[in-house]
C-alpha cells in the first residue's frame, strides 16, 4: 500500500477523486450488468436464475446438469477432453471402492446383516418415489387402525 502523506490525503478528499472513483464504480458496475446469466429454472419460483454466468453457461450454483429419473445417483462422466479430469474422477472411485470393502471386511456378521437390512429400506430413488412410498404407507396404517377399530366395535 502506497505511503500516506498530506497531498495524497487531499486528493482522497477531493472533488475530482470523488468523481473519478463515482466513473470507476459505474464502468464496472456496466460491465458486471452486461455479463451474461446462469438461466436454470429457480425450484421455488420457477422464474430463470439470475447468478451470473460462467464458462459453461451456469452459476456456480447451478454448474452443470443433474440426471432425471433412474440415472440421478449414478456417477456422471464429463465429456471433457481433459484427460486428468477423468484420470482423478476415476481414481476418487476407486479410492472410495477400497474404503468400502475395507470397511466391510471388518464388520461383525450382526453388523453385515444390520446394513444390509439398512441398505435394503433406504433403496436409491428419486424424492418423488420417496414420497409416494411415504403416502402409501401411511395410507395403509390409517386403514389398519381403522379395521382394528371396527373389529373393537363389534
Amino acid at each position: 500500500m502506497k505511503e500516506e502523506t498530506p497531498a495524497r490525503r487531499r486528493y482522497q478528499q477531493s472533488v475530482a477523486f470523488r468523481q473519478n472513483q463515482q466513473l470507476g464504480l459505474e464502468k464496472a458496475w456496466a460491465v458486471f450488468k452486461a455479463a451474461p446469466r446462469c438461466g436454470a429454472t429457480k425450484r421455488s419460483t420457477g422464474e430463470p436464475c439470475r447468478g451470473y454466468a460462467l464458462k459453461n453457461g451456469r452459476c456456480r450454483h447451478h454448474g452443470g446438469r443433474t440426471p432425471k429419473g433412474q440415472e440421478w445417483h449414478k456417477i456422471q462422466w464429463s465429456p471433457s477432453k481433459d484427460a486428468n479430469k477423468l484420470n482423478r474422477k476415476s481414481l476418487d472411485i476407486a479410492r472410495r471402492e477400497r474404503r468400502r470393502n475395507k470397511k466391510q471386511l471388518t464388520r461383525t456378521p450382526e453388523e453385515l446383516a444390520a446394513y444390509e437390512a439398512w441398505k435394503a429400506a433406504h433403496r436409491a430413488t428419486s424424492t418423488t418415489a420417496r414420497a409416494r412410498a411415504r403416502q402409501d404407507r401411511d395410507a395403509h396404517e390409517s386403514i389398519l387402525r381403522l379395521c382394528a377399530e371396527e373389529f373393537e366395535n363389534d
